[in-house]
């Protein structure tokens, strides 16, 4: 991924993924940036998200059309008291994480059919890029606006 930027279906809040750089070798650490921003004219009131807090998440492909989760070590397991912060018009800020271990549900125990839907949704193996290849990096941001 060299850089990818969505919006939200309002125009207000973007995300912005990508990588340090193009090449990795086959088990070296990735490392993540994810730069969220305002395209409003308007100040902006969200919940700050990180990775840890579960509000940023980060999905993995081999194809660019079957995307699966990617959970990385306390991955989703930050506090759950949430953080607001201020984005003035044009304004941004930048959090980053490192992508290598994969969080793997053990689905032996489960009903075939609960099975299948984990491995449709996430990723199944302990590597997040566990084969030499072109992957694809895709990253949702989970905002709230305030109540």
């Amino acid at each position: 991924v060299a850089e990818s930027t969505a919006q939200t279906t309002d125009g207000t809040i973007w995300l912005s993924v990508s990588t340090e750089k193009n090449e990795y070798l086959l088990g070296e650490i990735v490392n993540v940036s994810f730069i969220i921003g305002n395209a409003a004219e308007n100040t902006a009131t969200i919940e700050r998200a990180t990775v840890e807090s579960g509000k940023l998440q980060l999905f993995v492909s081999e194809d660019g059309k079957i995307f699966r989760e990617y959970v990385g070590p306390d991955w989703g397991t930050g506090e759950a008291r949430s953080q607001r912060i201020e984005l003035k018009p044009g304004a941004q800020y930048e959090t980053t994480a490192t992508l290598l271990f994969n969080h793997r549900l053990a689905r032996e125990h489960l009903k075939d059919l609960y099975a299948e839907e984990i491995h449709k949704s996430r990723l199944d193996t302990h590597y997040a890029l566990p084969r030499a290849g072109r992957y694809f990096l895709k990253a949702m941001l989970s905002t709230r606006k305030p109540s």
